[in-house]
């Protein structure tokens, strides 16, 4: 169980390193702005790297 979830803390760290205006808290409220689109978008983006590239992890 643990490495499960060390590897899903891993995938967040890896999309806010990516995408750091995920983390602007100022620009990005509920209400003003598209939260939810902007970090799907991001994940997805994310996981096309990770196809292209490959990942550091592996079970």
């Amino acid at each position: 169980m643990s490495r499960y979830r060390i590897a899903v803390e891993y995938n967040f760290g890896k999309v806010i390193s990516f995408w750091s205006f995920i983390t602007f808290k100022n620009g990005l409220q509920i209400g003003h702005s598209l939260v939810g689109a902007y970090y799907s978008i991001a994940v997805l983006l994310t996981n096309l790297h990770t196809c292209l590239y490959s990942s550091q992890i592996c079970f």
